[in-house]
């Protein structure tokens, strides 16, 4: 008997869709998944709730022309549109979870409260181009630890095609070059965005958790891996932004908070860094059966953060 593996043919097909000739398959898909199978799904799913539940997609199935229809998730955000009970919210998780098993390109929800979805909307239109670019920072680091970690070529080839992507959004946000060198990239942003930022004048590498890399300015001996060269200036405006709680050390959270009280721009972007995160991190919380031994702490602090500032 022949062994059946999907992943296989999967990636076959993937890399077959990746051609020019494909595009206008992968547009005709996007579109009916966004417009067609992904609503009709959810609101099958979630028909018990109809009148309390909205949700919102989100990522690349918004995105035309970055679409392959056997790689690419259909996220979202689901807002509740009144108070729900423990098992309510339990059975509502569970309707979730069954629908993802069945229909694999639905992809991650997060869930809001109709107050907090109002508020992050409105803290991302006002500063949320911060949080954006630092997220695809982000987002290179995770796809890199699945590429060095999975065996399956599918799943790899996913994760590099995500950040061919993420890079070519830096580097349209930006005006530059695609395959240019990300410490360059992350610099350009931090000199357009915080031009003439308080200068952090670093003896050795700091490991920035937020990031999941090591920032150090040139020129600094032992240098760890991966690694983010930046002028003083910019790292000083780096390290000022990231949320304190992802910061390895208190020598670190300190020079960032001393950072901030000299750059009003750096304080208040920090403020809405933090708005940002702590609404995604309670949002992406109430879908996980587990979650981090410290989930609770960092959400309230985030909490405080936000409330401090502008309550």
């Amino acid at each position: 008997m022949i062994a059946f593996d999907k992943y296989r043919i999967l990636h076959r097909f993937a890399r077959v869709l990746e051609t020019p000739r494909a595009r206008a398959i992968n547009e005709s898909m996007r579109k009916l998944e966004l417009h067609v199978l992904a609503p009709a799904i959810l609101r099958r799913a979630l028909l018990p709730w109809k009148t309390s539940v909205e949700f919102h997609f989100r990522h690349s199935v918004r995105e035309a022309g970055e679409f392959n229809f056997l790689l690419s998730d259909v996220d979202f955000d689901l807002v509740l549109l009144r108070d729900f009970s423990t098992e309510e919210s339990s059975h509502l998780n569970e309707a979730l979870a069954s629908v993802r098993k069945k229909f694999r390109f639905i992809g991650e929800a997060e869930v809001f409260s109709a107050d907090e979805f109002r508020r992050l909307k409105s803290i991302e239109t006002a500063n949320g181009d911060v949080y954006s670019f630092l997220r695809w920072i982000r987002k290179l680091r995770w796809m890199e630890a699945v590429i060095t970690s999975e065996r399956e070529a599918y799943h790899r080839f996913k994760a590099e095609r995500s950040n061919d992507i993420t890079r070519k959004k830096i580097a349209r946000h930006l005006g530059r070059e695609a395959n240019e060198d990300l410490s360059k990239s992350l610099g350009a942003w931090l000199d357009e965005r915080f031009p003439a930022s308080p200068a952090l004048r670093l003896s050795r590498p700091v490991w920035i958790d937020y990031l999941g890399y090591w920032v150090a300015v040139e020129g600094t001996r032992d240098v760890a891996s991966p690694i983010l060269i930046l002028t003083p200036e910019q790292v000083g405006a780096l390290i000022a932004l990231v949320p304190d709680i992802f910061h390895e050390s208190t020598e670190t959270t300190e020079l960032a908070k001393a950072l901030r009280a000299q750059d009003s721009r750096l304080l208040e972007a920090w403020h809405q860094m933090a708005s940002i995160e702590e609404l995604r991190q309670r949002a992406w919380g109430r879908t996980q059966t587990e979650l981090p031994r410290d989930f609770a702490t960092w959400v309230a602090t985030l909490e405080g953060w936000r409330r401090s500032i502008n309550p």
